[in-house]
């Protein structure tokens, strides 16, 4: 059963690398896995990620 869904769109004009905006999505996908260990029946089934270049 799906409860929610999100979706995060971010702009970081002031990461010029790739190295550092994947730095960021990784932190995010970190902070995500902490609440599903730590919360009773929450359960992240997909994340996706896609670097688009504005």
């Amino acid at each position: 059963m799906t409860v929610g869904v999100m979706r995060v769109v971010l702009h970081l004009p002031e990461s010029g690398s790739l190295k550092s905006k994947r730095q960021v999505v990784s932190g995010l996908a970190r902070a995500l896995t902490f609440v599903e260990r730590h919360s009773d029946g929450a359960q992240i089934t997909d994340v996706s990620t896609e670097l688009v270049r504005l």
